[in-house]
């Protein structure tokens, strides 16, 4: 390239190593937040307080209805049924109600 000049020009920017990516800026080769591929993905933390004074069942207006299957630990067990917005969201929901307790789908 010519730069403005009329020399040459070449545009010399670090790729961390020749890779694009890894959570370092292009420019600077330094951690940047903006650059970072796993910022917002994952799963959320249930260490958030849940509000308990939440929607009742028949209040919820979500469209699917699953019967679960709920084992604790203790070896006690009872059927829930639990509302999503389709099979697996319900799943999830039902799942983080009963924490460290297996939840089997049944029909």
């Amino acid at each position: 390239m010519v730069g403005p000049g009329g020399g040459d020009f070449a545009p010399s920017i670090s790729t961390a190593g020749g890779k694009m990516g890894g959570g370092k800026s292009i420019v600077t080769g330094k951690k940047s937040t903006l650059k970072n591929p796993r910022s917002g993905k994952g799963k959320r933390s249930r260490d958030v307080p849940i509000n308990e004074k939440g929607k009742g069942f028949n209040e919820q207006e979500y469209k699917t209805t699953i019967k679960v299957k709920v084992k604790h630990k203790d070896g006690s067990t009872h059927k829930d049924e639990v509302k999503g917005l389709n099979k697996g969201h319900a799943l999830a929901r039902a799942r983080s109600n009963w924490p460290g307790a297996a939840v089997v789908k049944i029909k």
